[in-house]
């Protein structure tokens, strides 16, 4: 979320239009921030977080285009938005504006109210965006509780009817006792069920607890900005028991082909968003209508990347959506629950959380192919 007073930086290498500009913004308290060049700008952005920038094209050092490129090489600055205040009114820059990473492109001498309504439309929509991010991740977390629901409902009710049934036969053994009716025979057996049952309530019990530990995990993770160790594979495994409720009644194969020793020290909840997100894809989208369908993942390491393979059987994607998969709010099946949110979020945790690239092949009624590539040097330090 946006603070109540979001933060935008002016950058201009003639401090009366900085003067100027920041007049306009006074009125919505903003928190203002200043750089008289690119270089400075960067610099600044390399410390804190802006939720805006606000960028001249003319400058010494280093041009606004060249700033704007540098600016998007920080991962948590790809999404946040610049707009160009510049004197350039040829098309060509105004092109360049767009490629750089622009956002807006606003023509010196400008309006202010018409500057103030872009800003905060900007503002707006950066504050919407994470809105709905963060709305997708409680969704997230209210799978992940019932699938904890569901796959600790089966080792409870076995230990259930396990305590029940020792309850009963320790109150026949009682009355047996009492009468003095009790036999060798009746003693042995007695002991006998009573192992077997204590037996059988100790293993679900404990399978149950080592389930709320593995959801109690993910789901912290989940909500986490922290990097930690964790075995991939064996954390995934995790991640997919709390899909289960997804699969009920459908003849849903995963196969995941990893090494479990493979460890890494990186965000174990984005890794977690990821999967999920692409299994949900799979399931909405890839097997709509199919009572069956095959999911292959295969991670490894190579020269230094993590390479991710992740393959559905499903319907595939129409040729004409193809270029709009990871957009935001696209999706083929509103209806059945596709928000059009998942895979905008996919990529934006690996491109800029993981510092990644994920790319993708499909043919409509040939499933989908996904080749994610994430670098490992900067995590597993």
């Amino acid at each position: 979320m946006i603070n109540y007073n979001p933060k935008i930086l002016i950058v201009d290498d003639i401090s009366k239009n900085i003067q100027i500009v920041a007049n306009i913004l006074k009125s919505e308290n903003y928190l203002i921030s200043f750089a008289n060049n690119g270089k400075k700008a960067v610099g600044l952005c390399q410390e804190a977080n802006f939720d805006l920038i606000l960028l001249d094209v003319m400058m010494p050092e280093l041009n606004g285009f060249e700033a704007c490129l540098q600016i998007k090489e920080i991962s948590t600055y790809k999404d946040v938005p610049i707009i160009f205040l510049t004197a350039k009114s040829d098309t060509d820059s105004v092109l360049k504006a767009f490629e750089v990473g622009g956002v807006d492109y606003v023509i010196k001498p400008f309006n202010a109210k018409e500057l103030l309504l872009r800003v905060k439309t900007q503002i707006k929509l950066r504050e919407l965006t994470h809105k709905l991010v963060q709305t997708e991740k409680i969704i997230a977390l209210g799978s992940l509780v019932a699938g904890v629901a569901h796959e600790i409902n089966t080792p409870v009710g076995v230990a259930v009817t396990a305590t029940s049934k020792m309850d009963s036969k320790t109150k026949k053994f009682s009355k047996f006792y009492k009468s003095n009716e009790l036999t060798k025979y009746d003693l042995d057996n007695y002991l006998a069920s009573m192992q077997e049952g204590l037996s059988i309530t100790f293993k679900n019990l404990e399978r149950a607890s080592e389930l709320i530990q593995s959801f109690k995990q993910v789901a912290v993770d989940q909500s986490s900005e922290e990097k930690r160790k964790f075995k991939l594979c064996e954390y995934l495994n995790e991640t997919l028991i709390s899909l289960k409720p997804k699969f009920k009644n459908k003849n849903y194969i995963i196969n995941l082909n990893c090494n479990m020793n493979l460890e890494l020290n990186s965000y174990a909840g984005v890794y977690s968003q990821i999967f999920t997100n692409l299994i949900l894809n799979s399931i909405i989208h890839g097997f709509k209508n199919l009572n069956s369908g095959e999911i292959n993942i295969d991670i490894l390491i190579k020269n230094l990347n993590l390479i991710i393979e992740y393959k559905d059987n499903g319907v595939g994607i129409d040729e004409n959506n193809l270029k709009k998969v990871f957009e935001p709010f696209f999706t083929t099946n509103r209806e059945n629950g596709g928000s059009g949110l998942g895979m905008h979020i996919v990529y934006n945790l690996i491109t800029q959380k993981l510092n990644g690239k994920i790319d993708f092949k499909s043919e409509k009624n040939r499933g989908i192919e996904f080749l994610i590539i994430i670098p490992l040097k900067d995590f597993n330090e």
